[in-house]
């Protein structure tokens, strides 16, 4: 995780996390239609992969003249994520309001398309909303 925070560690993050992206496909880590409780629980971490990848790739320093590179760069990470939380949705780790929000997201942003998709600045009662979340699971 203080890989994927640190910019000036992105490349070997993403290095890393894309080895790891690929091994847990390759070994069919996780089938589509086990549960949580089919998971073991050594493999738990790596449900993460997508998302830390995700996180990476976004870290990545900019590069002057190299803006098509960075789109693709920020379309992969949507990809990558949406792709988490619909992992996250099948094994029922999300709470209904979570996956109802999640999916007006994607219909309010284009739908499942990441070149359609312009995030909206998030209204004042979902914020609240996240903020009081939050604070329960705090306490």
């Amino acid at each position: 995780r203080s890989l994927v925070e640190d910019s000036n560690n992105a490349e070997q993050a993403v290095t890393l996390f894309e080895a790891l992206f690929h091994d847990v496909h390759a070994m069919n880590l996780f089938s589509s239609n086990e549960t949580l409780e089919d998971i073991s629980t050594k493999s738990l971490p790596f449900l993460a992969v997508e998302h830390f990848l995700a996180m990476a790739l976004v870290v990545l320093p900019v590069q002057p003249g190299k803006m098509a590179e960075r789109k693709k760069l920020v379309i992969r990470s949507l990809e990558l994520w949406s792709s988490f939380i619909g992992k996250l949705e099948k094994l029922e780790l999300l709470s209904k309001d979570e996956i109802k929000e999640y999916h007006l997201l994607m219909e309010d942003t284009g739908g499942d398309n990441p070149m359609e998709r312009v995030i909206p600045p998030p209204n004042r009662d979902a914020k609240i909303a996240r903020f009081k979340a939050k604070q329960q699971t705090k306490k």
